[in-house]
């Protein structure tokens, strides 16, 4: 009496060696030594693509990102912060700040575009327009 499900040919390899379902394709590149090496050094090569330009940028004596992001954050200071002094950032800095800062700005307005949205949707509903 066999209680177990009996292996059928799909689940073997050419030995008879039982195989996992998902990675039985011969073409499986996740199991593929050269193609994580590729992975590694392409990803190596996008890193310093990226990170050679911000370096250069943060080296560099003219403030470019620096005067983006001084009357942003002014503008937070003077109204999150009264009374602090908001100085002039280099790239760097400023790059570092400038992100987060613009995506909490993009969050902030995403929600406000959704609230809006969802006021009109119900101010509609109440008064019995329908869109």
């Amino acid at each position: 009496m066999q209680l177990s499900r009996p292996k059928t040919r799909a689940m073997m390899d050419i030995g008879g060696n039982p195989v996992n379902p998902c990675r039985r394709h011969p073409f499986n590149y996740d199991s593929l030594a050269w193609a994580n090496a590729i992975r590694r050094v392409s990803g190596l090569i996008v890193m310093a693509l990226v990170l050679v330009p911000l370096v250069w940028l943060d080296q560099a004596k003219v403030q470019i990102v620096g005067y983006v992001l001084f009357p942003i954050e002014y503008a937070l200071n003077a109204a999150l912060f009264p009374g602090v002094t908001t100085p002039l950032r280099g790239n760097g800095t400023a790059l570092l700040i400038l992100a987060p800062t613009l995506a909490l700005l993009a969050l902030v307005f995403a929600a406000l575009r959704s609230f809006y949205a969802f006021a009109r949707a119900a101010f509609h509903h109440v008064i019995g327009r329908g869109r």
